[in-house]
């Protein structure tokens, strides 16, 4: 009889994420996978979301979360992420984190706390964000940045979400467009700029950002990738994608 040893593995030798998405979402993956450092896999589940953004539909997806990280958990995870920054403010972070966690076994990250453990680490008091939303999720957003002890100086968002077709439209984005609605917001003379959505392209345009703007850069996938490879105990120096990564 074979012997097959499970701690062996040719993809994710040293670490693999579990990621849960909303089924829209075509950006996380990729920039994850673009950031991240050798031996590090990433293997993803969807969480359905239809319809306009409200608070109907992040319940929706929210409710789902314990349910789909059980897939994930033949993989292994070392750390699982719950990858939708809209939706661990208007829900609660905390809650999903603890669902996702007790599931799987595995420790877990919201790209919201990471967000904001990533301006905390990098000193930030008061920051400018830009966001591909609707009114009602910038609002919501503006609202748990305070309670979070930030001064939000500007926050715009594209107004993308009234309905599916236009939530779509976020992930077929170019990273130009965050760049120029960071540079926008930038005006406001923030300590960062907080580029918000796990499927708003931006990871590429990060050191370009901070190199022109003088300041630090914090984007949702990049956040959510260094509070992931922190919580599975890699504190790994990556260049290439702003002053959070470089540590």
């Amino acid at each position: 009889m074979k012997q097959l040893r499970l701690q062996y593995s040719h993809f994710g030798w040293r670490g693999r994420i579990g990621l849960l998405v909303p089924s829209i979402n075509v950006v996380m993956e990729p920039e994850l996978n673009m950031m991240a450092p050798e031996g590090i896999s990433v293997h993803a589940a969807r969480l359905v979301i239809s319809g306009a953004s409200s608070c109907e539909s992040y319940a929706e997806m929210s409710a789902q979360v314990a349910e789909v990280a059980s897939r994930l958990k033949i993989t292994d995870p070392a750390v699982m992420i719950f990858g939708c920054t809209s939706c661990g403010f208007v829900e609660s972070a905390e809650d999903i984190r603890k669902r996702i966690q007790e599931e799987t076994g595995a420790p877990t990250v919201t790209t919201s706390e990471s967000a904001v453990q990533a301006m905390k680490y990098l000193n930030a008091k008061s920051i400018a964000v830009a966001t591909p939303y609707v009114q009602f999720v910038n609002d919501e957003e503006e609202k748990w940045l305070a309670a979070e002890g930030f001064e939000v100086k500007a926050l715009q968002g594209l107004e993308l979400g009234e309905d599916e077709y236009h939530r779509k439209l976020i992930g077929r984005q170019p990273a130009q467009i965050a760049y120029e609605l960071a540079v926008r917001v930038a005006k406001s003379k923030p300590d960062c700029v907080f580029i918000s959505c796990t499927n708003f392209a931006a990871a590429s345009m990060i050191e370009a950002l901070e190199a022109d703007l003088g300041i630090p850069v914090v984007t949702s996938n990049q956040a959510s990738l260094w509070a992931a490879l922190r919580a599975a105990g890699l504190n790994v120096r990556i260049e290439g994608y702003g002053r959070l990564m470089r540590g």
